[in-house]
């Protein structure tokens, strides 16, 4: 049960002008009946993204450290007007989000997909 599936379709329902009573309701009642409660904040924390992606004109490049800057600027083309965000919890490298697209070549992300890769075999 992946979060982001969920607030992709809540936010896609919430699009379309349903109601959000019952949107929230038929998802904590999903939920409920999954035995998966438990995945409700992730879930909002992945809507939340999904709305200020909705609403970002601009793109944003997120970076490790500072002195990252221009070697992230230069491997991942980001134009001019970029906004430039440092966020230590990607570890290294960098995330390009434009509108709805994400471009994630981040440390963390390598790191978590080696880590998926072990643990299921």
């Amino acid at each position: 049960m992946n979060p982001d599936v969920y607030a992709k379709a809540i936010f896609e329902l919430e699009v379309s002008g349903s109601d959000a009573g019952k949107i929230v309701s038929g998802t904590v009642g999903a939920l409920k009946r999954r035995g998966a409660i438990s995945l409700l904040p992730k879930i909002l924390k992945a809507y939340k993204r999904l709305i200020e992606r909705a609403r970002s004109t601009g793109s944003v490049l997120t970076i490790a450290t500072a002195s990252d800057k221009a070697g992230a600027l230069m491997e991942s083309r980001a134009s001019e007007g970029t906004a430039i965000k440092v966020d230590s919890d990607i570890i290294g490298g960098y995330r390009l989000e434009s509108g709805s697209s994400l471009v994630d070549n981040s440390f963390k992300r390598h790191l978590l997909q080696i880590y998926r890769n072990v643990t299921s075999a």
